[in-house]
């Protein structure tokens, strides 16, 4: 027992064949350390003293199959071949939940340290499903205070129908601008204005949601705003100006006349 130990703890094995006697340990005691050392280790009982209470035990220790002395060759093969097979399956499965965790972690990674806010929002009715660091601090809810929160609920009214047919029309074949603009609300009822881009959601082949990525635009909602205001304050400059102009042609005529008219009354 002590060199089997030894063993698996110096190199790798697939497979493990145990007697459940053995002269210095009981074979399902040396299975539970075997599965301690190594947990992924395939592990095939025998003994030629079977018993359902030590099969029982020898199963709930981790032992893969349990069989009894004499055994035939082929019957063992199969237990054997089972047992590899089970065990690279599961040597695959765990590939793949690390491949998947790597993934998720670089993309939740990308997800959250991005400067724009994202969130999916699932269809029909626009519930707001996940979403990144960026959109709590936007928006100013907690985690807990958006749960049930959805779409419109984040639109000020004079955009939700704008909102709402966005949102509806995303999902058929119909050709969209790629970014449009939308007046919010945060918590405290406050009004800025986001950029936003849109795409479906998939999940499993299948289109689930709307992914937005927005981006705060009131900064140069202010400024185009002034530029707009400074516009029509130069263009009653230019106005005035010209009325002006004209009022000194026609004053000008006026006081023309008028020096005639005196000039003439003078002769008289």
């Amino acid at each position: 027992a002590s060199e089997g130990i030894s063993s698996i703890k110096e190199d790798v094995f697939n497979i493990a064949l145990l007697d459940i006697k053995l002269p210095d340990i009981d074979g399902v005691e040396l299975l539970k350390i075997l599965k301690n050392t190594a947990p992924d280790l395939s592990v095939i009982m025998m003994t030629a003293y079977a018993s359902t209470e030590n099969a029982i035990k020898a199963l709930n220790r981790g032992a893969d199959a349990f069989v009894t002395k004499p055994f035939d060759i082929e019957e063992l093969r199969a237990i054997v071949k089972k047992s590899i097979d089970k065990q690279r399956l599961a040597f695959e499965k765990k590939r793949l939940e690390k491949e998947l965790k790597e993934s998720v972690e670089k993309y939740r990674e990308l997800f959250e340290n991005i400067n724009d806010a994202l969130a999916v929002f699932m269809k029909p009715d626009g519930q707001l499903g996940i979403y990144n660091a960026r959109f709590i601090s936007l928006f100013g809810y907690s985690e807990n205070e958006l749960k049930n929160k959805r779409l419109l609920d984040f639109v000020h009214p004079e955009d939700r129908t704008k909102a709402r047919e966005r949102f509806e029309k995303r999902f058929i074949e119909e050709v969209l601008e790629d970014i449009y603009e939308l007046k919010m609300l945060d918590k405290h009822g406050k009004v800025f204005f986001l950029e936003i881009g849109d795409r479906p959601y998939s999940h499993k082949g299948e289109i689930v949601g709307l992914e937005l990525i927005m981006r705060d635009i009131s900064e140069r909602k202010i400024i185009e705003e002034q530029l707009i205001q400074s516009e029509k304050l130069r263009a009653i400059g230019q106005m005035a100006s010209g009325v002006a102009h004209d009022f000194n042609n026609a004053l000008a005529i006026i006081l023309g006349n008028t020096e005639l008219l005196n000039r003439q009354i003078e002769t008289m």
